[in-house]
């Protein structure tokens, strides 16, 4: 009697090995497509914190009535890598009490099957 594997065992496990492999390799494409998407939720969200404080800050020292309108579209901000645009839009919000401005901010990055998009929109008050 002969000691060893067959043909037929060696083959079942190689088949075995297979299926765990594709497994594994699987998981670390969607372990990859993960981390990617935490990166921009935390660079844009980043992002729009810094540009908000910049606008409120600039806002602050303005005189009553003389809110300029900067809307810009396609931007990038040089603290923040290339691939983050923005679209700024400024409303001004004028009333008897307050002046106030409408921020809607929308941050675009490239993605590798297109774009993605996040938008913020808040109201800033500005000091009289």
């Amino acid at each position: 009697m002969r000691k060893g594997f067959t043909l037929l065992e060696i083959l079942v496990a190689l088949m075995i090995l297979a299926i765990g492999l594709a497994s594994v390799f699987a998981l670390f494409g969607a372990g990859t497509s993960s981390y990617r998407r935490s990166v921009n939720d935390a660079t844009v969200a980043r992002m729009a914190t810094t540009m908000l404080a910049e606008i409120e800050t600039s806002l602050q020292n303005l005189p009553p009535g003389n809110i300029p309108l900067r809307d810009a579209t396609n931007k990038t901000h040089p603290d923040f890598p290339s691939i983050y645009t923005y679209d700024l839009t400024l409303t001004p919000i004028t009333d008897s009490a307050n002046d106030s401005v409408f921020v809607t901010l929308t941050i675009k990055w490239k993605q590798p099957k297109g774009f993605g998009s996040e938008k913020f929109e808040t109201i800033i008050r500005i000091n009289k």
